[in-house]
């Protein structure tokens, strides 16, 4: 994980460290790249860019795959800009603008695009106990 991350190292998140010029060794962690799509690749340029869609699993830091596939390939790696299309269920298209949601809450409709919680975690098995 990079250091500008908000994991926690001894109750302080990195990035906090980070800004006081405090690097901490971070043990690297198990991740998966599910898969990798290269959408556009410009090397004419002096200014090199490739642009990819990746799936992975959570945990996944995309600024720590830029660069590390720049040291793979000898030439450095960063990103410029990212774009997260998908988050478990929610997929970019599921997303509403600021002022979408506002209509919708004048028009009394807003409950039609919020997640119940049972909606939510419709995947998992559900248990029931007895009140107190």
């Amino acid at each position: 994980p990079p250091m500008y991350s908000a994991l926690k190292y001894k109750g302080h998140k990195l990035y906090e460290l980070a800004r006081q010029g405090i690097e901490i060794e971070r043990a690297a962690r198990k991740i998966t790249i599910h898969a990798l799509h290269i959408n556009e690749m410009n090397l004419a340029d002096d200014e090199k860019t490739v642009t990819f869609t990746v799936e992975c699993s959570k945990g996944t830091y995309i600024r720590t795959l830029c660069y590390d596939i720049g040291e793979k390939l000898g030439c450095g790696g960063c990103m410029d800009k990212l774009l997260r299309t998908q988050v478990d269920r929610f997929h970019l298209s599921d997303s509403l603008k600021l002022s979408e949601i506002e209509a919708l809450a004048k028009e009394g409709r807003i409950l039609e695009r919020i997640v119940t919680v049972e909606e939510m975690f419709s995947h998992l098995p559900a248990y029931e106990t007895e009140p107190r």
